[in-house]
């Protein structure tokens, strides 16, 4: 335990506000803006940072895990989007695929997961197929391309 922390972590409106004009700006009015928030957002609080970034109209925000999932969507104000890019807790897929949370899927076994629940939930699931482009961390390798696409399918019937 450290009582006299010299860490701290000041947040300013206006520089936010600077940053997201400079980006929409550079993207134009038509793209979507997602606000990852992994890692607490980045330690700046998802409880601060989801209120205060819808205020300023972003309305997708990325989470590594499905626990962060759950947090911003309990701090979330408006219909944003939530994107799941990694971990999701077997527990938390009824209540992902309830609330219409997207997911990044890079392998087999979350794709007939996530499916299998979505089926008896007669809802779908919103997913991204994850494709592996040479960084070799996760994705889809380009030789199951094909068979991942069918087995999407199969389960879209």
């Amino acid at each position: 335990m450290f009582p006299n922390s010299s860490s701290s972590i000041e947040l300013s409106r206006s520089a936010l506000e600077n940053n997201l004009d400079f980006l929409r700006k550079l993207v134009g009015p038509d793209v979507t803006i997602s606000s990852v928030l992994k890692g607490n957002a980045y330690g700046h609080g998802i409880k601060h940072m989801v209120p205060e970034l819808e205020r300023l109209g972003i309305r997708h925000f990325s989470v590594f895990g499905s626990f962060e999932a759950l947090d911003v969507a309990s701090f979330s104000t408006e219909s944003s989007t939530i994107l799941i890019m990694g971990d999701i807790l077997d527990d938390h897929m009824p209540w992902m695929i309830e609330n219409d949370v997207e997911c990044f899927v890079f392998n087999k076994i979350r794709l007939n997961a996530l499916c299998t629940q979505a089926r008896l939930m007669k809802k779908k699931a919103r997913i991204h197929l994850e494709l592996e482009t040479g960084m070799n961390r996760t994705g889809i390798n380009p030789k199951e391309w094909k068979e991942m696409a069918a087995l999407l399918e199969d389960y879209s019937d």
